[in-house]
């Protein structure tokens, strides 16, 4: 687990049904990435900061596809770092690639209706 300076860390996602259980309630942020992808490690940070920042408001789950390609596969995962987000167990959005905060904030508050913490 990715510990945040918050109370609730980042969850580590390793079936589709403990994906499916965790994106039941409430908004929730997945990433799927791959540890050997640059591109994906320049998101775990940005992640990261994005899960401290709206740590009371949202839960965050990371999936590597590396070890659970079955989960990317069944969400149609084709482009890596992406971020899919869930609002009671229905996904409302998806974004591949590197998001920059400002970017993030737009989509909690379009997506979620959440404003920044």
């Amino acid at each position: 687990i990715l510990a945040c300076q918050s109370s609730r860390p980042i969850q580590q996602i390793g079936t589709i049904e403990q994906l499916y259980e965790f994106v039941a309630d409430g908004p929730v942020v997945v990433k799927f990435a791959r540890s050997q992808c640059s591109t994906c490690g320049a998101m775990n940070k940005l992640f990261t900061r994005f899960a401290q920042m709206y740590a009371t408001l949202i839960k965050f789950a990371n999936v590597g596809i590396k070890n659970t390609p079955e989960i990317a596969q069944h969400f149609s995962v084709k482009t890596i770092p992406m971020l899919i987000f869930f609002k009671d167990g229905i996904e409302v959005g998806r974004v591949p690639h590197i998001v920059l905060t400002e970017q993030f904030k737009t989509l909690i508050k379009e997506l979620f209706n959440i404003d920044q913490p």
